[in-house]
């Protein structure tokens, strides 16, 4: 599939929209000849939608933003010492200010380029103020400059809408309540403003998504403008997207934590609000009924294999759930399927041998750095039966001397574990004791150093084969 970038030339893309600096204190100190010629960026639907295209580039890849990153900051995920210095591995030791020092990990990430093609140049927060810099000119200069019909107008403004609230709403994860801009600043003066709190965000990034909500068409190959780019238009935000995404950030500020800031002693554990919680449910059952009623393009992936532990799916499946995360023999098609609602064109996201891949399996089999993913014990406990109790439920059927039996068909899809077969092709030599994999204590991939420290490997995001 041709990423969004590829057919910017078919949307004419200004010369000039694409020269603005990658940073926004770089931006608000730049010289006036890198400006934006307004007149041509905004004067007709190619050249504004090309406008809008460096918006989507600058969409980070959290998986693969460096060699051996890291992105799984809970407790279900450890790697090996050798990536003591990644982000994961800050987060379990408490040194959450990693998060602005560690240039591996995607949120704080300073060497970034909004016009590269390569996922290693792409980070969320400095392209996030840049972004929002990018769209609050456009809605400052549209009614000026652009013509064009109001369909053409209504994609443009829906887009920009969704992304000046997408690109705040992944701040206030990391940072909780910020400065809410959106309108356009000066760029002679340095501004302050005021810092809102959490809910106050939300509130504002609520009021873009639901107008995106109405902008925006629930198939681009359905709009006139979108003819013209018919069969590339799938990664492009519609209102399926919005929707999604407005129930997220009302699901978010229901939270006890948004709702009433750090608690101890667990007394509010469980006090969500009711208010925004209806919120979300009401705007993730609009996208229900819509996928539903047959109105979309979307639908879930079949968990349905002849082979489920070497991912290989039935023969009448077209795209299987393992094709939400990498995909095989596809001609390169990008994952995610009609079941994936919102994916940055990562132009770079099949460049996974060098590192990503390698770090999911031993490293005397995957040589590369020692930084190899691992699920932890209590992760993998919380996969549970085929008869979809717990393990620890007494009718569950679980025993401790044969813990790999019968469990939840997921398990064998996502976690490699001791005595399976590891290795299906020919191998000799130093191989030979890593055909089936040895994961038991004592283990020939029991090595802390170079393959797993807690008896498990994991092949959700890549298939050991």
């Amino acid at each position: 599939m041709k990423n969004i970038l590829s057919i910017i030339t078919r949307f004419a893309l200004a010369a000039g929209s694409v020269l603005m600096m990658a940073s926004c204190e770089d931006y608000l100190d730049k010289n006036p000849e890198s400006n934006v010629n307004k007149e041509d960026a905004f004067k007709n639907f190619n050249n504004f939608q090309g406008y809008i295209e460096e918006i989507y580039n600058c969409i980070p890849d959290k998986a693969k933003c460096n060699w051996t990153t890291s992105w799984n900051l809970g407790d279900d995920e450890i790697q090996n010492p050798h990536a003591d210095n990644r982000m994961n591995h800050q987060i379990d030791i408490g040194n959450f200010y990693a998060w602005q020092t560690d240039n591996y990990f995607w949120f704080g990430k300073s060497d970034i380029n909004s016009t590269s093609q390569s996922s290693f140049d792409h980070g969320l927060y400095g392209h996030a103020w840049y972004c929002i810099s990018k769209i609050n000119t456009a809605f400052a200069n549209i009614d000026e400059y652009f013509i064009g019909s109001q369909e053409e107008k209504d994609l443009l403004l829906g887009q920009l809408y969704f992304f000046r609230a997408w690109w705040h709403f992944e701040m206030m994860q990391f940072l909780g309540g910020l400065p809410y801009i959106d309108h356009e600043l000066p760029t002679d003066e340095s501004p302050r403003l005021v810092r809102l709190s959490y809910l106050e965000c939300a509130d504002k990034a609520a009021e873009d998504l639901k107008k995106a909500v109405e902008l925006l068409p629930l198939d681009w190959d359905k709009t006139t403008p979108g003819k013209n780019t018919i069969g590339h238009n799938e990664l492009r935000i519609n209102k399926i997207v919005a929707l999604g995404y407005l129930g997220k950030n009302y699901l978010w500020a229901a939270s006890p934590l948004m709702q009433h800031g750090a608690q101890t002693g667990g007394t509010r554990t469980y006090d969500y609000s009711q208010e925004y919680a209806q919120l979300a449910a009401d705007a993730f059952a609009e996208i229900i009924n819509l996928v539903e009623s047959g109105q979309t393009n979307y639908e879930l992936a079949k968990f349905e294999y002849s082979n489920v532990y070497d991912h290989i799916k039935k023969s009448d499946v077209d795209f299987s759930y393992s094709e939400l995360f990498f995909t095989i023999n596809r001609g390169w098609l990008q994952p995610g399927g009609k079941e994936a609602i919102f994916r940055g064109p990562s132009p770079a996201w099949s460049a996974t041998r060098f590192n990503y891949s390698r770090t999911f399996g031993p490293n005397n089999l995957c040589a590369q750095d020692n930084e190899i993913h691992q699920p932890t014990a209590n992760y993998v406990a919380n996969y549970g039966m085929a008869n979809g109790l717990p393990l620890d439920d007494p009718e569950s059927g679980f025993d401790k001397n044969y813990p790999f039996k019968d469990r939840d068909p997921r398990f064998y899809h996502d976690i490699i574990f001791d005595g399976v077969k590891y290795i299906l092709s020919d191998t000799k030599g130093n191989d030979l004791d890593m055909i089936y994999a040895g994961l038991a204590t004592g283990g020939s991939m029991r090595a802390v150093s170079n393959a797993s420290r807690t008896g498990y490997f994991c092949q959700k995001l890549c298939v050991h084969t």
